[in-house]
């Protein structure tokens, strides 16, 4: 009896699955649901696969270059919540320290950041943030990248009054400044800019006048030296009619680990909160997130334009809330402060 004979099934040569032949809106789709890492190497692909990703327009949260304490560079993209990073090695000038250290190669560093600006339809980073102390050479080094940059991150341990000046002199397109170290000892310079968000993490000995100079929609302070009656001469001011045009009236100030008290609206006319005049919770929405601070218990202002502000006067805060919107809606991502 002869052996059964096996079968041997030819298969079939399995067919590519070409990405590019999909109509757009499936194409863009299929983008949205990658990594970026997957996008850009695809960019990287021919011209065709270039063009066709760009013409994705597709939004990402950040883009943030960061000149980082270990003398290392990194460009960082925030895309559906994830962070991807790129990063390059500089070079340390330690001659002095007998060390050996490894150049920069910037070959490929450059390139690269290009091609994911340019797949974004970006000139400039959006935020431009360096961990450790810099000069003019560092801000030229990557300048095509970080010129139209609207975020400043300052987080050095140590700034310096050239050093700020520098910063505050190169980028004139600057929304939110964030500055982390110590203001150089009684700063003058956030006087004569203006900005969305000015937010002061270190020590500083701003005064009354130029506190009341600073040209800003949102001022938060982690740190403050000012006394009940300073805060009450603000109060008063602002009680006033404003008089200079143009200035940008502060919408929202918020100093942490300050201990003031009730003794700061003396002589101001104050108001309990009335649900018919504005909302128990005033929203801030902020590059990290929505805060809604609860205002129910603050004292109100009302000035003779109209305008309502709510002082929150708290065992380690300050708060002053000026309702440009009277009725607010808190979304459902909201921090509760």
């Amino acid at each position: 009896m002869e052996p059964e004979k096996e079968e041997h099934l030819e298969k079939k040569p399995e067919e590519k699955f070409n990405l590019m032949s999909l109509p757009f809106v499936a194409f863009r789709k299929v983008m949205y649901q990658a990594e970026f890492f997957t996008i850009l190497n695809l960019s990287l692909v021919s011209k065709r696969s270039h063009a066709q990703v760009r013409s994705c327009a597709l939004q990402v949260t950040d883009v943030e270059l960061n000149l980082k304490k270990s003398f290392s560079n990194e460009l960082n993209v925030m895309f559906k919540g994830e962070k991807y990073s790129w990063g390059v090695i500089e070079t340390v000038n330690a001659n002095n320290a007998g060390v050996f250290v490894n150049p920069r190669n910037d070959m490929r560093f450059k390139p690269i950041c290009s091609r994911i600006l340019g797949i974004l339809h970006k000139k400039s980073v959006d935020t431009f943030r360096f961990d450790r102390s810099i000069t003019l050479e560092d801000i030229n080094e990557y300048w095509d990248m970080i010129e139209e940059a609207k975020n400043i991150y300052i987080a050095s341990d140590m700034l310096t009054r050239p050093e700020m000046d520098m910063v505050l002199e190169k980028f004139q397109k600057v929304n939110s400044l964030f500055v982390d170290p110590a203001l150089p000892l009684f700063y003058q310079g956030f006087t004569n800019r203006k900005f969305e968000i000015l937010y002061l993490e270190g020590p500083n000995a701003i005064t009354l006048p130029d506190f009341m100079k600073i040209d800003t929609d949102i001022l938060l302070m982690q740190v403050s030296r000012f006394e009940n009656w300073e805060l009450n001469i603000f109060l008063k001011k602002w009680m006033e009619l404003p008089k200079t045009p143009g200035k940008l009236d502060p919408r929202v100030i918020r100093i942490f680990n300050s201990s003031g008290d009730i003794s700061m609206l003396q002589d101001i006319k104050t108001y309990p909160w009335d649900p018919r005049h504005r909302s128990e919770y005033y929203v801030i929405y902020l590059d990290n997130g929505v805060m809604a601070i609860d205002c129910s218990k603050g004292f109100d202002l009302v000035r003779g334009d109209g305008r309502i502000a709510t002082v929150l006067i708290r065992e380690t805060s300050f708060d002053f809330l000026v309702w440009e919107h009277q009725f607010h809606d808190v979304p459902r991502n909201a921090i509760l402060c």
